[in-house]
């Protein structure tokens, strides 16, 4: 846990040069990495932000070591840490929940706009006390400034971005302004992207036929935006922001009887935040945020009927005092609450209406005993599900972590992690009980569902040698009650059953990353990267002699080259994605694949502006390519070849 306030640079554009020069003000809210000293933390900003961007918050994140994403058409694809995705992987926007419905079902969007993001943080592992039970395989944390507490100096900051796609006719639209007057700060910011259906490889089809063409149901068009401001004085701040997030979209391979389904969302979200530093003595400051959140969305069948409404009000509040040093250990004492009134109504509504409600304290503190840092946390929490036909289900779950961070000479850092973390079974895993036509099953949860355990242990290395620079992971998690969805071979309403049930299982993986300046000056640069990760996720009892769970991502090795020459960037990567053999029972297997992208971009300094014009390629050589991780993998690949130009201006 770092210091109370952090030098960082005002908000400009990623694509800025080594020799721009940027401003500093204060920022009084620590990122992830200053809270879990410990644990293997990844920040995407940048000009690494602006070439990995794109249309979801999982595709964005989705070439990171250890990271992949869920697919589900273009505008559907949620982060996978670790192997370990939905409820067990928390996506946040400037650290309070999306407050989505994403973690119910595959085909549902996370309404957090990348576009908008300042950085985005990823925190890999169940030692993630401060942020919740669904945490328990990672955090995403998407960093907006949409409170704009970081704002602090007189004058107008932003950008403003335009990009045009071929694989889906892409035509997006995105633009920020921050501006201060003294004390007072200004936030602005709205975006747009309309898109067609995406071709498909030539030798690829989405029926099987080998006939090439386009995924139908696969366009969306999705808008949105926010307002905010903030006062930020020499002891504190206090802000609030309003956003809306709008998006329609086909659902690939939900075609029924009367025709293609859609899904119409919107989201409005209000969301306060305030700290004050040095309130009394023996705290160093008190931090206070609350989200409140209303989410709808209606699954309209291909005859204009509206056959399932989805209804999610919630909020959530978290309330954090950072104490002064105790014999050495610094630290913080957090109060985090959530409420949520969920219900999905229809005639395919495979849920009955659910209130849920959970109440949590925790503490985590750090102590330097030389080049050791040493990281010790705690949480409590209690969580009860009502749903209006049933008994309400209560749950406790308790969390322990201890971290090491030993600084073993200026060049090696050893980080290890250990820690237990505890999650009460949702709502879906507890009383799902009818047709799911999205995911084309017929799913029945448990009411006796008990509390899922997580054990873990995971060692980190990170070198840094001079032009070299390398990372890697090991890590196992013993999951006691490991909750999943089970194909159990039976048919209903001409749907595949799928039951919740729960079994011990081990996840093991291993990631890796280096990197090499092969030129470094000031005239240009070079740098080399080379990536691996690899991870299983098997039950410690076979089921029907299959031990091997659903969905878990296969091997990957990339190569990259990036540098910049001038006023020119540019970054080409190669990734081969191993086959997945290793299915559970009823699952397909997928082949493997290589990806080839490339990204180009000249900056043009103008006084204080900034204009960037970017060519952007992905999928170079039109491979077929079906993502393990998706539940429509069968019925669709990922799009074809795609070349994307775009321009940024900042300033």
């Amino acid at each position: 846990m770092g210091a109370i306030c952090l030098a960082l640079a005002v908000y400009s554009a990623p694509a800025l040069s080594a020799e721009t020069e940027l401003e500093t003000i204060t920022v009084y809210a620590e990122t992830l990495a200053d809270q879990v000293v410990a644990q293997p933390v990844k920040v995407l900003e940048g000009q690494e932000l602006l070439q990995r961007l794109g249309g979801s918050v999982g595709e964005t994140l989705a070439s990171e070591p250890g990271v992949n994403t869920t697919f589900f058409g273009p505008a559907v694809g949620r982060p996978v840490v670790h192997g370990l995705g939905e409820t067990r992987v928390r996506v946040m926007e400037d650290r309070i929940d999306a407050l989505d419905v994403s973690v119910t079902s595959g085909d549902h969007a996370v309404t957090i706009e990348p576009f908008i993001a300042d950085r985005i943080e990823v925190l890999k592992g169940p030692g993630t006390l401060l942020y919740g039970s669904g945490a328990i395989g990672g955090v995403v944390n998407v960093v907006t400034g949409r409170i704009p507490k970081d704002v602090v100096e007189d004058g107008v900051t932003g950008r403003i971005e335009a990009r045009s796609g071929s694989v889906n006719d892409e035509r997006t639209g995105a633009g920020r302004l921050d501006a201060a007057m003294g004390e007072i700060a200004f936030h602005l910011d709205g975006f747009y992207r309309d898109t067609n259906d995406y071709e498909i490889p030539g030798e690829s089809s989405a029926d099987g036929s080998g006939d090439s063409g386009e995924v139908g149901n696969s366009d969306l068009e999705t808008k949105g935006g926010a307002v905010g401001t903030a006062w930020s004085g020499e002891r504190g701040f206090a802000g609030a922001s309003f956003s809306r997030y709008e998006s329609e979209y086909g659902l690939p391979g939900g075609e029924e009887e009367e025709g293609d389904v859609r899904l119409d969302m919107e989201q409005t979200r209000f969301d306060l935040e305030a700290g004050l530093i040095d309130p009394f003595a023996g705290v160093e400051r008190i931090d206070a945020r609350v989200g409140i959140n209303d989410y709808e969305h209606a699954e309209i069948e291909g005859s204009g009927e509206v056959g399932t409404e989805f209804d999610n009000e919630a909020w959530e509040a978290i309330a954090e005092l950072h104490h002064a040093p105790v014999a050495g250990w610094r630290g913080e004492l957090g109060v985090q609450t959530t409420q949520r009134e969920f219900s999905a109504i229809g005639e395919e509504a495979f849920i009955a209406p659910v209130d849920s409600e959970s109440l949590a304290a925790y503490w985590v503190g750090d102590h330097d005993f030389g080049a050791v840092n040493v990281q010790l946390g705690a949480r409590y929490e209690q969580v009860e599900h009502d749903p209006d036909n049933g008994a309400s289900e209560d749950f406790s779950t308790a969390s322990g972590s201890l971290g090491l961070s030993w600084q073993a000479s200026e060049a090696l850092t050893v980080l290890l992690q250990g820690d237990f973390a505890s999650r009460a079974p949702t709502p879906e895993e507890l009383f799902s009980n009818g047709p799911h036509i999205a995911t084309a099953a017929f799913e029945v949860g448990d009411s006796t569902l008990e509390e899922e355990g997580a054990f873990n242990v995971a060692l980190t290395a990170a070198l840094e040698l001079g032009r070299f620079g390398a990372r890697a992971t090991v890590y196992r998690t013993q999951f006691s009650d490991f909750i999943y969805q089970l194909e159990t071979g039976e048919v209903e309403d001409d749907l595949p059953v799928r039951q919740w049930v729960q079994d011990d299982a081990t996840f093991a993986g291993f990631e890796a990353e280096t990197t090499f300046a092969l030129i470094e000056d000031d005239a240009m640069s070079l740098t080399a990267r080379v990536f691996f990760d690899t991870v299983t996720g098997e039950l410690d009892d076979a089921q029907n002699g299959n031990d091997h769970l659903p969905r878990i991502p296969p091997s990957r090795l990339g190569f990259g080259l990036s540098g910049r020459a001038g006023i020119v960037s540019a970054n080409i990567e190669y990734t081969f994605v191993d086959e997945q053999d290793d299915a559970t029972e009823f699952e397909s297997t997928t082949d493997d694949y290589e990806n080839v992208a490339l990204f180009v971009g000249a900056d043009f300094a103008m006084s204080d502006t900034v204009l960037t014009v970017f060519v952007k390629g992905n999928n170079l050589t039109d491979e077929e390519q079906r993502l393990h991780t998706s539940i429509i993998k069968d019925l669709a690949p990922l799009p074809g070849r795609s070349i994307l130009a775009g321009i940024r201006l900042a300033f």
